[in-house]
Order: C-alpha cells, then structure tokens, then sequence
C-alpha cells in the first residue's frame, strides 16, 4: 500500500479527487472523508523529532554521533541525539566505565506507517571497520558507508536499535565493551497529552504557587529545561530536587523536556494512581550514589518511586543515584526507556502483579525482581552487574527472605551483555536467598516461565541459581527448622537462544541446611526447553559443558528440544 509521506502529497491527492467528481451532496461527504484520510496518512506517515534544549547547563548534545532520518523516498530530517557520560565513582568497575558515554536519539511514528530510513554518522575517532546493528530479531540489513556511517531501515516502530562501529578505539582496554555506545528509540506517538490550564493540568514553573502544583491533577512540564533544585516555593512538593506526588496526581514530561530532579511520593503503601508519561527525559545526575567513597549527603534509593496502581508511560529516565523505577502493587510501565550507569542501578521493582511492555531498559544491577511481574517485548542492554531475573536477597545478617515467584518474562533481547563473570548475581535468572526461600504462588501458580529470549552475544553462564553466597560472613546463611526449609526452582526456560557461552552456570543448593538434621537446601524442577547456543541444541548429553549441577544438591533439571531442525 502506498502512503503518502508529506502533507503536499495528501493535498494533490485530495486535489484529484476534486477534479475528477461531480460535487452533490453524497459526493461532497465522499470529498470530505477524502480529505480527512489523506491529512491522517500523512501524518501518521510523518516522524516526530524530539527537539532537546542544549543550553550550558542542561541536556548535552552529542559529539559522537548524528542522526538522519527520512520516509519513503522524502528529504533527510536531522534528529537531536542526546548523549550521557558514565557516572563511574564508587564503582568496582570505576577504571573501565570512565570516559564511556551513552547517546541516544528518539523520534515516534505510527505502527502502520511504514519503514522509516535511518543514516547514522560517527562523527569521531578512527573510521570504523565493520558495523553491527542489534537486536538481530529486527533482521536489519545496515550499509557502511566509507567507515563513518550506515544506513539501515527499519520496518516499523516501536522498536529499540543500537548500532556500533567497530574499530581502532571503539571497545574499553580490558572488558571490551563498546566505549561510545549509541541507540536509536523509535516509538509511538504521544496521546492523551494534557493542556495547561484545563482538567487539572498545571504547567510547572520554579514560582509556580505550591498550592496550585499541590492541587492540580497533572503537573506539566513543558518542552525546555526544568531545574528542580530551583522551586523557590517554601512549602510546596518540590524539595531539594524531589517533586512529591500526591496520590492520584501525575507528572507529565512533554517532548522536548529535560528535567533535572528526583520523582517521589509520601506514602507508598496508601498512594494510588499516580503516574509518570510523556516523552521527555528524567535525569537525576545532580544526586550522587550514596556508595561514593565519602558521600554525607541525602541517602536517595531510586530516581522515581510512586505508589499502588502506578502508570510509566514513553518517558525516557536516565542517570538513577541509586535504583531506577519503584513502584507498588499493579503497576504498569510502557515504553519506557532507561539508562542506568553504575551497581546499585536497578531497573525496575515493582510489587506484586505489575506488567511490563514495549521498554528499553541499561541496567548495572538487577533488571526484575520476580514479585509475579509480566514482562514482554522489551529489549534489555545489561551492565556488569545484576541479573536479567532476580529471586531477591535473604541469608545476609539481618535479611528477611523475598517472596518471589509466579513471573513470566517472555519475548526478550539482551544486546551486547557486559556480565565478564557469573560472580553472586549475574546471568539470566539469579538468586541470593537463605535457606527458608520456597517459589512463591502469589494465590496462583508459583512457576516461573521465561519464554522466547535472545542474547545477542556471550555471557559467563546462563543460570546463577543457588542460596546466598560470596557477600556473607562464615556462618551466613544460618541454618533453619526442618519445618522452615524451602527450595529453590520452579522455572521453566523456554525458547531460548544464545549466541556464546563461555562458562558454565551455576545451579547448586547446600548441603547442610537445617538445624537438627543434614537435610540440604535444594535447587529442584527447572526444566529447559529448545536452548541453543551458537545455534546449537543443549540436550543431556552436552549440558554439562554450560552448566555446573550439583547432583547432591538438584533434582528435576531437564533439558528438551522440541522446535525442528533448523529453526
């Protein structure tokens, strides 16, 4: 189906039409749906480019990178590409995250539109001698250009695509990860954006009255730069930085909005309904991870947390001092991009029966915490630290055990993995636990299912099951009551494609965990089905060359292939 990609092409259509029918008055309903259809198309055909305010002080264009894009046969458009530099102190990585630097650039069309063409120039260091463009389930075909740039196309949004030019200069000296990495988001349009003014909506201002900001239903940060530190108001929800929602309240960042500052609310466990859209861009770069050697200021624990019921929705947030979005029961997050840099950097932890869809999450610890979360279609760039899939923590010398369970994960890329070794909590799906953690059902059943997951490169180890371990003094975790001791596993692993494996994972319990007795601590019923690595089948007989399964210690870990020959 050809569409029309500018609004003269929808003009002249329209024009033709005119021409060529007798007016009556059916004809003139027909003229009018006409007219209606071609302006539709032609702005669904149409990308919106985010326009960034790069002033001295406030988002930072990139010097790595230039971004153009264009429709069908149509003119070029640039795209404002924003970059990050790594904030690396008080990192065990520190050394090798210094001097690295995230750019990004985002523009949104309809679904249906159609491909949008992309040509994406390296503006400095060495020319580059090959390119790769990820996730490879996007089957993108890039074209490399005098080692400087590629053209790709891709086929239709929402889609996440990173693109690296490899070369002299282009990896860090010891990890080799990619030293200036550059992804492209292309989302959906924005809907629903709300009018300052009417139903509730006030546009936030640094002399805003708090009481109007206090009151309103949504509060509106228009295109610019928005400082938070910079309230004067003396009583309002902006403190030092942190906007405080009110239960029920939202914030909303439209397209073209940076704002520095920390998104909270007053009461987790009571607030319900609040919500956090748009298309604009959080950073919480001006607060300092409290693990900086030295750090006395204000312990912050994530960049937004907001209570029951809460909505994420197409906003970009970036430069977390600690975890990255918190939320309680029955969240919802779509669309949403986030970029963390450091350990501590989590992605999301949302309570139980949240979902999570359509997202781009860079995550330096752990990207879920399997409180019954639904995750699907998302493509995940993980760190040197954290896992895919947390059972949570416990067995530590004050920690309470999760309840953790009944999640499913389905329909997910990991591009360019950083996990250097298997370490306490790398990997797919992970554990810290103590000895009373059992799968928990959450009224349902308590498996966990990961379906349908490409990693597009190599990882230490695919599993990290086992009870806490490395972090803990002698001793830890303590024994329990026979009638307190859990297990580990419930997990079916489904569909799941590697492309290298250069160890083996872990899945292992203890043998010695119950006070009175020698009963061990087990890790039991995990079960795979259809796993490749390198494109070929793991099976019984050639598990144990990606897996260390302890036989004292597992019961009921099975490897299947089902999928034909080929697949």
């Amino acid at each position: 189906m050809k569409i029309s990609t500018s609004a003269s092409d929808a003009y002249n259509e329209s024009d033709f039409l005119r021409r060529t029918w007798r007016i009556s008055c059916g004809m003139r309903c027909c003229l009018a749906l006409a007219l209606f259809f071609g302006a539709s198309v032609a702005a669904r055909a149409n990308p919106v480019i985010h326009s960034w305010p790069f002033g001295e002080g406030q988002a930072v264009r990139s010097d790595r990178y230039a971004v153009f894009v264009s429709t069908g046969h149509g003119t070029e458009r640039p795209v404002d590409v924003v970059m990050s530099t790594a904030l690396h102190e008080g990192d065990y990585r520190a050394k090798e995250l210094a001097g690295r630097t995230f750019s990004f650039a985002a523009v949104d069309i309809d679904p249906s539109a159609g491909p949008l063409n992309f040509r994406v120039v390296k503006l400095r260091g060495p020319s580059a001698t090959s390119v790769e463009v990820q996730p490879s389930r996007l089957n993108l075909r890039p074209e490399l250009l005098d080692g400087r740039e590629v053209r790709f196309a891709v086929p239709q949004g929402p889609a996440y695509v990173s693109v690296c030019f490899e070369g002299p200069e282009s990896r860090t000296p010891a990890a080799k990860w990619i030293k200036h990495m550059f992804c492209l988001f292309v989302g959906t349009p924005e809907y629903d954006r709300p009018v300052a003014g009417t139903d509730g909506a006030v546009a936030y201002g640094p002399r805003v009255d708090s009481e109007k900001l206090r009151s309103a239903r949504i509060i509106l940060f228009e295109s610019g730069y928005h400082d938070l530190r910079g309230f004067v108001g003396k009583s309002g929800p902006v403190r030092d930085g942190v906007l405080q929602l009110a239960s029920g309240q939202g914030a909303y960042l439209s397209s073209g909005a940076f704002v520095d500052g920390l998104i909270s609310t007053s009461n987790p466990a009571k607030d319900v309904g609040q919500s956090l859209r748009g298309r604009g861009i959080l950073s919480g770069r001006r607060f300092p991870w409290y693990g900086v050697s030295g750090y006395q200021g204000p312990r912050h624990q994530e960049i937004v947390r907001l209570g029951q019921k809460a909505r994420f929705e197409g906003v970009v947030v970036m430069e977390s001092p600690a975890h990255g979005l918190v939320s309680g029961n029955r969240s919802v997050a779509h669309e949403v991009k986030y970029l963390g840099w450091h350990c501590n950097n989590d992605a999301m932890r949302f309570d139980p029966g949240s979902e999570v869809s359509g997202c781009f999450l860079r995550a330096v610890d752990d990207f879920f915490y399997a409180f019954e979360l639904r995750v699907r279609d998302c493509v995940l760039w993980p760190g040197h630290n954290g896992a895919v899939l947390t059972f949570g923590w416990g067995g530590g010398p004050g920690d309470r055990t999760y309840h953790a369970g009944a999640t499913t994960l389905e329909r997910l890329d990991l591009i360019h993995p950083e996990w250097t070794a298997l370490g306490n909590n790398n990997g797919l799906v992970a554990a810290q636990v103590g000895y009373d953690f059992k799968p928990h059902a959450y009224g349902r059943d308590c498996r966990t299912l990961i379906r349908d997951v490409r990693i597009d490169g190599d990882v230490p180890g695919l599993l990290n099951l086992k009870p806490r371990a490395g972090d803990v003094p002698a001793g830890y975790p303590p024994k329990v009551s026979a009638a307190a001791l859990g297990h580990l596993g419930d997990i079916t692993l489904e569909n799941i494609s590697v492309r290298g494996i250069k160890g083996r994972g872990l899945i292992k319990g203890a043998i010695s965990a119950v006070l009175d007795d020698e009963r061990p601590f087990m890790v039991k019923d995990v079960r795979f089905i259809d796993l490749y690595v390198g494109g070929e089948p793991v099976d019984e007989t050639n598990a144990s060359r990606y897996f260390e399964i302890d036989a004292a210690t597992t019961e009921g870990v099975r490897f299947e292939t089902k999928a034909r020959p080929g697949r």
